[in-house]
């Protein structure tokens, strides 16, 4: 299997272009935020082919994206990090483990009665696919690219709070860097901002945009120059107004509600963004 690194800098100069979906060649590094309703589905590319799937929405919709994303021949993915086992962050990945080819399997460690993640465990074991738990300060590699665990930290492990034990973590690679925040509630983000050195370039936003996520204190350190926002029809209030406006004090805020999947790239040092809707 392909070993991994993801670095990220924060402190080169970008152009964000909003451009309608199009093909592009072979960029250094690519980051699909799928548009799977109210849930997570993110799939880094990088260059040489790595593919790394975070989390899996909450049904097949997850597939359909895959699929859009890899193109039909396409069958492998190098890594699957789901970050916690909730509903609609691990329902589409059984059928993604079954349908694909997968290198390896991270999670958080924690276990779930959910139906849905015993028949994922299952097939794990069924298709012989090495399956690994990760906590704060783990680091993966992969030639100019590094992810850097954030969390979880081992004694929130078993929480009540499934989101405080969730993984959230950074990727970086070369001038740029992709924050991934999971549903992570303010304690964890508390934490997790006193773990980054400095800015972000990208901040997938915590919990759908909740009013509880993405606190003024974070944000004045994570300091995105973009925010991605995964959420669909809900009864929540997801994305709380207050919570959008504090992301754009910051940066340009893409939903995938109104901009569909949001595909960025980054490449030539400069970042890229791209909205296909239906």
């Amino acid at each position: 299997m392909k070993k991994w690194l993801l670095i990220f800098s924060a402190a080169a100069l970008f152009d964000t272009v909003l451009l309608i979906w199009c093909l592009t060649p072979s960029p250094a590094l690519r980051a699909d935020f799928f548009d799977v309703g109210e849930g997570d589905g993110e799939l880094i590319s990088l260059r040489g082919g790595v593919r790394i799937l975070i989390d899996g929405g909450r049904d097949g919709v997850l597939l359909q994206e895959l699929g859009r994303a890899l193109g039909p021949l396409e069958k492998r993915i190098d890594l699957i990090i789901l970050t916690h086992c909730q509903l609609d962050h691990l329902g589409g990945l059984y059928e993604t483990v079954d349908r694909y080819e997968i290198g390896a399997f991270i999670y958080n460690g924690c276990d779930s009665t959910l139906g849905e993640w015993q028949n994922i465990k299952n097939e794990l074991v069924q298709k012989k696919i090495s399956v690994y738990a990760v906590k704060a300060g783990d680091v993966i590699r992969y030639t100019s690219a590094e992810i850097t665990i954030l969390s979880p930290d081992t004694a929130l492990i078993g929480s009540r709070n499934e989101n405080e034990e969730a993984i959230t973590f950074l990727l970086k690679y070369e001038k740029t860097s992709f924050l991934f925040m999971s549903d992570a509630p303010p304690d964890l983000e508390r934490k997790i901002a006193g773990r980054l050195s400095g800015p972000v370039s990208v901040l997938k936003v915590s919990h759908h945009g909740s009013r509880f996520s993405s606190t003024p204190e974070f944000l004045s350190k994570a300091n995105p120059l973009l925010s991605v926002i995964e959420v669909g029809k809900n009864n929540y209030g997801h994305p709380a107004t207050s919570t959008v406006a504090e992301l754009l004090k910051y940066g340009e805020v893409y939903r995938t509600d109104l901009s569909g999947t949001i595909k960025i790239i980054f490449n030539d040092g400069k970042l890229n963004v791209f909205q296909r809707k239906g």
